[in-house]
């Protein structure tokens, strides 16, 4: 098995990380979301965000890299919590994806462990994250490492379509 290498993301990597983002969620998000929605997801749009996102000079926000034999396969974001329903001291997993060429190698699990160990080490206790509630193979990657469903959910529109996410916290600390 190669060996999986986290770093941080810089700008440059903005357009992998945008192609990545969105062949991931066509992949995972299929069946569950409505197919003109993924096939109108843009590599362009994604890629200004990303841009946006790996610009901005915020030490209380981190976007991590997993690369494998020198290629980027996976990504996830972390900072502050967004939720004001939450105690000060959560921080989010706001994205966690993985090439779906690449599941099952480990990369999705190094990621998680260095994304909460940079919310542990900025001095969060505690850490949330947003999942659809229909997509039972990620809810299950997380509740096996720990992470636990709450009562809470929201609903989001995107494209005319509402679908509904349940959030789940783990205790860091």
């Amino acid at each position: 098995m190669e060996k999986i290498v986290i770093r941080p993301a810089n700008p440059g990597d903005a357009p992998t990380i945008a192609a990545l983002h969105v062949k991931s969620w066509r992949h995972a998000y299929r069946g569950q979301l409505p197919a003109d929605l993924l096939e109108a997801l843009s590599v362009e749009t994604r890629t200004k965000i990303w841009s946006g996102i790996l610009s901005a000079d915020n030490e209380k926000m981190a976007t991590l890299i997993a690369e494998i034999g020198g290629e980027i396969v996976g990504h996830c974001s972390v900072g502050p919590c967004w939720d004001g329903d939450v105690e000060k001291d959560t921080g989010e997993l706001y994205s966690l994806y993985i090439d779906p060429d690449c599941m099952g190698k480990g990369a999705g699990s190094a990621l998680l462990e260095q994304g909460l160990a940079f919310l542990l080490e900025s001095g969060y206790g505690k850490a949330t994250l947003w999942i659809l509630i229909s997509h039972v193979s990620s809810r299950r990657f997380y509740e096996r490492r720990n992470w636990t469903p709450t009562k809470t959910t929201k609903s989001d529109l995107r494209n005319g379509f509402e679908f509904y996410e349940m959030r789940y916290l783990k205790t860091l600390a």
